[in-house]
Parts: structure tokens; sequence; C-alpha cells
């Protein structure tokens, strides 16, 4: 039976791995896998790279930790849903915004993602062997949500050629684009993808775009 000091010490192990975790984001969205450095990131958080090592067991074990609690985080979000209560429209809207606000919150995890793609090619990914299941959840929710909207009338695609892949695509990608591209997009065209518009209107576009994409009739839109 665990005493009160053994949970009293669980809990603060969590919290340092928390901390860890939080620092070594910043850190790996900053300067990379490569550059990231574990003495800066244990002087940060008042730990030790002794202690980073045991927690994770390398700089590789760590970043792979910051990827995974990334999409554990989103995931987390959407699980919450309750699709009972919402129709398909709500149901876009409600995802776009939550996804929107996350990514928002955390720009420096979507450069995260960027970097893995770019210049991990993914391998990091590839080898934690619970992420393409634990990222079904979100395919199988747009998908009830697109096949509910359908069975009702509300969106008119055809589902041979548009799926729930497709439309998560879509979303991610406006998303991500607003933060990875907002200094050469300003340059270019003088607009603040971040702050010209209010988080409400940029999450408006987007899901106009998605239901767009989905058939819906944007006329009876609220927004």
């Amino acid at each position: 039976m665990k005493t009160d000091s053994d949970k009293t010490g669980t809990r603060d192990a969590e919290r340092t791995k928390a901390d860890i975790v939080r620092v070594a984001t910043q850190h790996f969205a900053r300067y990379g896998m490569a550059g990231a450095r574990v003495d800066r990131i244990a002087e940060e958080t008042h730990t030790s790279k002794r202690m980073i090592y045991y927690y994770f067991n390398s700089k590789a074990g760590l970043y792979s930790e910051v990827l995974r609690q990334n999409y554990r985080h989103i995931r987390s979000l959407e699980a919450g849903f309750d699709l009972e209560k919402l129709d398909p429209v709500q149901a876009i809207h409600l995802l776009v915004k939550s996804t929107l606000e996350h990514y928002d919150a955390n720009p420096e995890l979507v450069q995260i993602v960027v970097l893995e793609n770019i210049l991990m090619k993914g391998k990091v990914l590839e080898q934690q062997k619970d992420m393409h299941a634990a990222n079904q959840t979100i395919v199988e929710l747009i998908s009830e949500i697109m096949h509910k909207g359908l069975e009702a009338g509300i969106f008119h695609y055809d589902p041979h050629k548009i799926d729930a892949i497709d439309v998560h695509a879509v979303i991610t990608a406006l998303i991500f684009f607003r933060i990875t591209d907002q200094y050469s997009f300003n340059i270019a065209f003088d607009r603040d993808l971040l702050h010209d518009k209010t988080p409400d209107e940029q999450t408006n576009i987007i899901t106009r775009t998605t239901l767009g994409m989905l058939g819906a009739d944007l006329s009876q839109l609220p927004y």
C-alpha cells in the first residue's frame, strides 16, 4: 500500500516531468531536435541532465515525449465533444474553434510538427507504435459528423471523393498556415494572419471553408 510520502513523491515526479516537457517544447521549437541542449533545459527546470535522462532515457526520448504530448492533448480536447447535443454544422465549428485555440495558445507545437516533417522526415513519430491508433479518434469523430450531416441533408458531398482525413487535412493546414507563414505573409501582403482578424473571425473563415467543402448551404450560416 502506498503511503502519503509515496503519493507526494509521485506527484512531485509528475510535476517535474511536466515542467521538463514544457521547457523542452520551447527549446525544440526554437532550435530543432539537433540544436536543443539538454543542459539548458535542465538549468531552466532546476533539474539535472541525469534526471532528464532518468525520466526520458535520452534527448531523442524527450523529443518523442514532446510530440506524443502534443497529439495526446489535442485528441483529448476532441474526445470531450458531445455530438449528441450538436448538429453537424455546430460540430464542425466547435472542432475548428477548439483546434485553433489550442495551437494559438501553443504555437511552438506547430513549429515542432513542421520540423518533424521537414527535418526528421517523420522518423520519430514513426517509432511511436501507438501514434496511428491514437489518431484514429479524430478520423472517427469527423466521419461521424460527416455521416450525420449527409443523412440529415445538411451536407451534400460525394463520400467516394471526400473523406474524414481530407477534412482534417484542410482544417489543420489552414490553422497551421497562420502560424508557420505569418512573417512571410505579412511581408508579402501586409496582412497579420494572427491579429488582423479576431480568433472568432478566423474560426468562421476556416469553418465556412470546411463546410463549403462538405456542400453545406453557406447562406444559412449565422457567421
